[in-house]
């Protein structure tokens, strides 16, 4: 994926921030576009994170992290109707289950401004999910800024019922880079479910249909593989000897990758480098973290 290695250039990062709810009050702040902003300020990078919230104590909130970590605030945008994003969370016998709130501030994330703000900066990667793309307003905004020539990196999110196979195809199509894993590949292909013995077969499949050049496909505790430019390389992660928990382990993968990019990193290194970074944030409860010895060991590896 070629990029702009200009320094002064920097990463866009468009989609949601959100708030998981827990039922006994806790508010966790994520969302994957998110966290991937946030990992790529631990890394020393600029992003410009596009997104929006709530004139509410939450929107307050992600104003205040973000400025508390040193990122770029300009490209957050206010919204006086709708609240800034949640997640209900819902516990079953310790199985926790998904509420994704409809009519969200990110979902409604202003064409005009986020194009300008993007206009404004010299960009060498646009980044976003699939869940921003649900309401129209927000996939009007993306379309306007996938005009410009910036290369895409796409992070498939498939979340019940937020997603369709048309949503995801026009999410996709022509797209740089597409990470996603072997569970989303084989409900878009609507296949059998997809190992890696059969991953050169399935991605071959999907970059054709879809225009895609380079495919990254996680398998979980399995590692990962990438698909694309003539080459197909995998790698397994390292041990992790206590898992605190394996929230927004895809989203620190996601930042390591764009890092390796950005950096022009070879393909090898890009997804072992990747994995390893992934496994540490495994050893931590949360997406995110303000412990900057865990950006700058991932830096001096």
């Amino acid at each position: 994926m070629p990029v702009d290695q200009n320094s002064h250039a920097r990463p866009v990062i468009f989609g949601e921030v959100l708030f998981d709810c827990f039922p006994d009050g806790k508010q966790i702040l994520g969302g994957a576009p998110f966290n991937v902003a946030w990992h790529l300020k631990g890394f020393g990078l600029n992003p410009l994170f596009i997104s929006r919230v709530g004139q509410d104590t939450e929107g307050e909130l992600v104003l205040a992290k973000m400025i508390e970590w040193g990122m770029d605030s300009k490209g957050l945008q206010l919204d006086a109707k709708y609240p800034t994003g949640r997640v209900v969370v819902s516990l079953d016998n310790g199985q926790p289950s998904y509420d994704i709130v409809d009519d969200q501030a990110y979902d409604f994330i202003n064409a005009t401004l986020a194009s300008d703000m993007m206009a404004e900066h010299d960009c060498n990667m646009l980044y976003y999910g699939t869940l921003a793309t649900r309401q129209s307003t927000s996939r009007s905004a993306l379309e306007k800024m996938r005009a410009s020539a910036v290369p895409a990196f796409v992070d498939i999110n498939l979340r019940e019922p937020w997603w369709d196979h048309t949503m995801v195809a026009d999410a996709i199509k022509g797209a740089a880079i597409v990470k996603l894993n072997e569970i989303e590949l084989a409900e878009i292909l609507n296949c059998e479910p997809v190992t890696k013995d059969i991953i050169k077969q399935k991605a071959d499949i999907m970059m054709s249909r879809y225009d895609v050049k380079e495919l990254i496909v996680t398998f979980g505790e399995e590692g990962a593989c990438y698909i694309g430019d003539d080459i197909e390389f995998c790698a397994i992660p390292p041990a992790v000897n206590k898992i605190e928990d394996t929230v927004g382990a895809g989203d620190a993968f996601t930042a390591a990758t764009i890092y390796g990019i950005i950096n022009n990193w070879p393909i090898e290194k890009r997804l072992q480098k990747a994995l390893v970074f992934a496994a540490e944030v495994c050893k931590q409860r949360g997406a995110t973290s303000t412990n900057k010895s865990l950006y700058q060991a991932f830096l001096n590896e």
